[in-house]
């Protein structure tokens, strides 16, 4: 593997991401929705803050999800199906340098995108906070939001490094199915997980508890809007470990598409 010819992967598959006119279309309309978010106070009864801040970590999150099948869903399958993949293979490129290089290129876009909307959304939240607001409650309001943000962009990472384990072997619309599945599943309350695990099944029963419980994705970790919306306490700790243990699933994936796709006959 060579860092190299990743970043070169990288830099050529942003370009070419970059060119793309519906990226700036998706990045107009989720501004437009954190800005009239600001506009919106219910019934002016003081509510606006939290109003605010769930419409626009909302919108982040959902047009983060967008943006990132968007962009992983066609990367590598409109390659191979027009193959444009063989003259880079045929290179001093293996093919870890390219499925690394189109994974960190395309989130680099993502990067970018969400990186557009957190400032946007901490300049409104920092326009809504009261002028007599102690200064470090204000930071604390500010840090909350950018962990969120933080935490959206690992999910992003996560759902992309799954799109990128099928694209070698699927079409693209089916890899949209099956990674929305997927992404569905990894959003079943943990409780529940728990619950079946605890409850006498079939082995069959018991064996899809465990995947559930242990190999899918938890995206649940991820979603720490409803204590942002509300002014909870949250701790520095938790979204540390969760953005770890993000990292960690991504390296997993990541490995074991890399793994798959050596054997890939094309």
């Amino acid at each position: 593997m060579s860092i190299r010819n990743i970043i070169r992967i990288a830099s050529i598959t942003f370009e070419e991401n970059y060119r793309k006119k519906f990226l700036y279309i998706l990045l107009f309309l989720s501004g437009l929705l954190m800005v009239s978010a600001f506009l919106f106070d219910p019934f002016n009864m003081g509510q606006q803050l939290p109003v605010v801040k769930d419409i626009c970590l909302t919108g982040l999150g959902f047009f983060g999800l967008i943006l990132t099948f968007a962009l992983f869903l066609t990367a590598i399958p409109n390659e191979i199906e027009k193959k444009t993949i063989y003259p880079l293979l045929s290179k001093p490129i293996n093919r870890s340098d390219y499925l690394w290089g189109k994974y960190l290129g395309n989130m680099a876009m993502v990067f970018i995108n969400v990186f557009v909307l957190t400032i946007e959304i901490i300049f409104l939240i920092n326009k809504l906070l009261p002028a007599d607001v102690t200064m470090a409650h204000r930071m604390t309001e500010l840090n909350t939001i950018f962990w969120t943000a933080s935490l959206i962009f690992v999910e992003c990472g996560v759902v992309g490094s799954i799109i990128i384990l099928f694209s070698p072997f699927m079409s693209y619309p089916v890899n949209l199915v099956l990674t929305m599945l997927l992404y569905i599943t990894g959003n079943v309350s943990q409780g529940y997980i728990n619950y079946l695990s605890a409850e006498k099944l079939t082995s069959f029963g018991a064996g899809l508890s465990i995947i559930l419980k242990f190999i899918l994705p938890n995206f649940e970790y991820f979603h720490i809007k409803n204590s942002v919306v509300h002014s909870y306490i949250i701790d520095p700790k938790y979204v540390f470990g969760t953005f770890t243990y993000g990292i960690i699933y991504i390296l997993i994936v990541m490995f074991l598409a890399d793994i798959l796709f050596q054997r890939r006959d094309l």
